[in-house]
C-alpha cells in the first residue's frame, strides 16, 4: 500500500464559497480519512484572501495540535522596497517555526511571476533548502481555463529554474496541455509538477519514455500529488495516482515520497513491488473504489479522433481508440474527428462516421456544426444524420468563436430535434438561462447536453437550475472540468442524477481524471451507474428518429 501525501491543500474559509465544509482541521482531517490521505501540506486562505503575515502567523496556531498530520507551508509575496523585513529573515522565522515550503500565487495577489521581481527571495529559500510552490492556475479573465501563464511568464520559471538549481519549483494547477511546459521540462531538472489539474495523456506518456525507472531519478518522479482541498475537487487527482500511472516504484515516489524528500522529511517504502498498488491506507470508513468500476458500465458522450492543433493529442484511428477504451473499461463513447472543427468539417465528419461503422458496438459518432458555413449545413447535416447514420451533433462555441445563442446556431438545434439526436454544447460564455429555457420549450424533444468549461462552479449553475428542472431534456456534462469539491454529488441532489452525463475529452484529458471525480464523489452507487451509463444509453438510443 501506498500512503498519499497531499502536496496542496488549504486550510480555511474562502470569501465566495459559503459551501464549503472543510474550514477547520477537525473537519479537513475528517474528509482526508474519507479519501485515504494520510497527510497534507497546508497553507492558510486568510494569507491568500487577507493578508499572508496574518494568514501564515493563524496557520500554525490552528494546525498545532496536529501536526503529525499537517504540515505548514506559508503564502508570501515578493518583496518591496521599504519593508521592514528581508527574504532572509522571513525565511529563518519559517525554518524556526517549522514550515516546510513556500506558495506564491501570482494571479491571485496580481503580480507577474518573473525573476527578477521576486528579488532576494528564491536564493533565501534555495540557501534554506525550503521548496517553492508557485500557482499558477487559469487566469479570472480566461473562461475557458486554459491560459495559465504568459510566454514572458514561461521564460521567467526556465530562468528561475537555471539560476536557482537547487531549489525545487513546483508548478500547482498545470494541466499538462501547454506545450512550452513539455519543451521546458527536459531543461529544468528542478522544475516538478503538483498533480491536481494535470490530466494530459500526453505529459504522463512522454515522462514514461524517458526509460529511466528508478524511483529518484525518473521523469515521473517529479511529480507530486496534490488534490487542492478543499475547494478544488479531489476526485480528478485520486483518479490519476490511482489508475492513471503504470505499475512501479514511481507511484511511490508521486504518491508522497518525493514531497517527502523536497520537504526534508523521512521517505516511506510501503508499496506493493507485486501489484504497484496505488490505493491509499485508508480507513475502513473508505468505499474501495476499482478499475475499471464494476459492475458499473461507463459510456463516454465526449471523446475525439485525430490531430489536434490546440493541444498534443495522438489517437489518429479507431483501433487506436478502441484500445484505449478498453484499457481503460470505456464500453461506449460518442466520437468526433478533430478535422471536423476546422475548415474541412465534411472530411471530419466523414472520417468519425467511418471510425462508427468500423467498430459499431464501440462507437458513436458526432457530426460538428460550422456556423460559419451555415448555407452548407443543412445538407451537410442531413447527409451526416440520414446517410451516415450519425448519432448527434456538435456545437462548439470557444472553437468557433461564437456564442451559444447566434442566430447562426438555430438550424442545428432545429435538425437536432427533427432528427431526435442529441446535440453537445461548448458553451463560448456561460450558458443564458433565458435563452435555453426559450429554446428548450420552443424543441421539447431535443437532448442538448451541456458540456462546462473547467472553471464551473455551485455558483455558476445556480442561473441554470430552474431550467433544468423544467425541461428535463437539459442534461449536463460535468467530469472533464475540473471544479469544486462536491459538485457532481450537489447537482444530483438539485435536479437528479439523471441529468448528469459523463464526458472525458479524451484524448485531450485522461480517462482517469473525470473518472475519479465520479468515483471518489459521495454519489449512491445507483446515482454513478445511472452517470457513467444509462443517462447516456437513454439518449443515444431511445429516441432516434
Amino acid at each position: 500500500m501506498t500512503t498519499l501525501f497531499d502536496a496542496n491543500c488549504r486550510l480555511g474559509p474562502t470569501p465566495t464559497d459559503r459551501t464549503s465544509a472543510w474550514s477547520t482541521p477537525v473537519l479537513l482531517l475528517a474528509e482526508m480519512d474519507r479519501l485515504g490521505i494520510s497527510e497534507s501540506l497546508v497553507h492558510s486562505t486568510h494569507a491568500l484572501f487577507g493578508h499572508p503575515a496574518e494568514g501564515n502567523r493563524r496557520l500554525l496556531q490552528e494546525i498545532a495540535p496536529y501536526r503529525d498530520r499537517l504540515h505548514p507551508a506559508w503564502v508570501l509575496l515578493p518583496p518591496l522596497q521599504g519593508e521592514a523585513r528581508t527574504p532572509a529573515q522571513i525565511v529563518a522565522e519559517m525554518q524556526e517555526a517549522g514550515v516546510k515550503a513556500a506558495f506564491l500565487t501570482p494571479n491571485h495577489h496580481g503580480y507577474l511571476l518573473l525573476p527578477h521581481l521576486l528579488g532576494e527571495l528564491p536564493a533565501a529559500l534555495e540557501q534554506a533548502r525550503l521548496p517553492l510552490f508557485l500557482c499558477v492556475g487559469p487566469r479570472r479573465a480566461d473562461e475557458n481555463g486554459s491560459q495559465a501563464l504568459y510566454p514572458a511568464e514561461w521564460a521567467g520559471i526556465a530562468t528561475l529554474c537555471a539560476e536557482h538549481p537547487d531549489l525545487p519549483i513546483v508548478l500547482c494547477g498545470c494541466d499538462g496541455s501547454d506545450r512550452t511546459l513539455w519543451m521546458l521540462w527536459g531543461q529544468t531538472p528542478n522544475l516538478f509538477i503538483e498533480t491536481s489539474h494535470l490530466r494530459s495523456p500526453y505529459g504522463l506518456r512522454i515522462l514514461a519514455d524517458t526509460g529511466d525507472t528508478t524511483a529518484e531519478t525518473s521523469a515521473l518522479s517529479r511529480l507530486v500529488f496534490g488534490t487542492g482541498l478543499p475547494q478544488q475537487d479531489p476526485g480528478g487527482a485520486l483518479g490519476m495516482a490511482r489508475w492513471g500511472l503504470e505499475p512501479g516504484a514511481q507511484r511511490a515516489a508521486i504518491a508522497g515520497n518525493t514531497l517527502r524528500r523536497l520537504l526534508g522529511m523521512q521517505q516511506i517504502a510501503d508499496i506493493e513491488p507485486a501489484t504497484g498498488d496505488m490505493s491509499p491506507a485508508a480507513p475502513a470508513t473508505m468505499e474501495r473504489r476499482e478499475w475499471p468500476p464494476k459492475p458499473t458500465a461507463i459510456f463516454d458522450v465526449q471523446g475525439y479522433l485525430g490531430l489536434s492543433d490546440r493541444a498534443y493529442a495522438d489517437v489518429q484511428t479507431a483501433h487506436d481508440l478502441i484500445a484505449r477504451m478498453d484499457r481503460a473499461g470505456i464500453e461506449r463513447m460518442a466520437v468526433a474527428h478533430f478535422q471536423a472543427f476546422g475548415a474541412d468539417f465534411s472530411g471530419g465528419n466523414r472520417r468519425a462516421a467511418e471510425a462508427a461503422a468500423q467498430y459499431p458496438e464501440r462507437l458513436l459518432a458526432y457530426a460538428v456544426y460550422n456556423p460559419y458555413w451555415e448555407h452548407r449545413m443543412e445538407k451537410e447535416m442531413t447527409r451526416c444524420l440520414q446517410e451516415e447514420q450519425m448519432a448527434g451533433l456538435i456545437l462548439d462555441g470557444p472553437r468557433h468563436e461564437i456564442d451559444t445563442d447566434d442566430m447562426r446556431n438555430q438550424l442545428a438545434f432545429q435538425m437536432a430535434d427533427y432528427w431526435r439526436v442529441p446535440i453537445l454544447v461548448h458553451p463560448r460564455r456561460s450558458a443564458d438561462p433565458v435563452f435555453l429555457n426559450r429554446l428548450l420549450s420552443a424543441y421539447p424533444r431535443l437532448s442538448l447536453i451541456l458540456a462546462m468549461p473547467a472553471n464551473t462552479s455551485r455558483e455558476s449553475l445556480l442561473p441554470l437550475l430552474d431550467v433544468a428542472r423544467r425541461h428535463r431534456n437539459l442534461v449536463f456534462d460535468l467530469a472533464a472540468g475540473s471544479g469544486q469539491h462536491g459538485l457532481i454529488s450537489w447537482l444530483a441532489g438539485q435536479v437528479g442524477a439523471s441529468q448528469i452525463v459523463f464526458g472525458s475529452g479524451f484524448p485531450l484529458h485522461h480517462f482517469a481524471y473525470p473518472l475519479g471525480r465520479v468515483q471518489f464523489s459521495d454519489l449512491s452507487d445507483r446515482d454513478r451507474a445511472r452517470i457513467l451509463y444509462e443517462n447516456a444509453a437513454r439518449l443515444f438510443y431511445t429516441h432516434r428518429k
